[in-house]
Parts: C-alpha cells; structure tokens; sequence
C-alpha cells in the first residue's frame, strides 16, 4: 500500500528531525502519536477521495 510507505517517510524524517533536535515535543506528544496522527489523516484523506470520486462517477455517465 502506498500510504505504508508514505507514512514511514514521513515518520521517519520526523524522527531524523528529533535526532537533530529541530522538533521538540510538548505536553506528552511523542512520536508514536504523531504516527498516529499521519495514519488517520491519511485515511481520512483516502475516504474523502472514494467518496469523491463515487460522487463524480454517475455525472460522467
């Protein structure tokens, strides 16, 4: 699935960013919730276009 990869590039690049301390993290935000928030905003996205593209679909017929 593209999204799998997508969303360990950019948890990935987050965790480089970490490392090099250009994120800091407050309030109990960690990484593992910013995995969090990638996956469901993506899935939220792939939602929004199925139901899109079904919508478009009988204009075009």
């Amino acid at each position: 699935m593209v999204y799998s990869g997508f969303i360990l590039l950019l948890n990935g690049l987050e965790i480089v960013a970490l490392l090099l301390n250009k994120v800091v993290y407050d309030n109990g935000w960690n990484i593992f919730f910013t995995f969090l928030a990638y996956v469901i905003g993506l899935f939220v996205l792939d939602f929004y276009y199925y139901c899109l593209k079904k919508s478009i679909r009988p204009l075009a017929n």
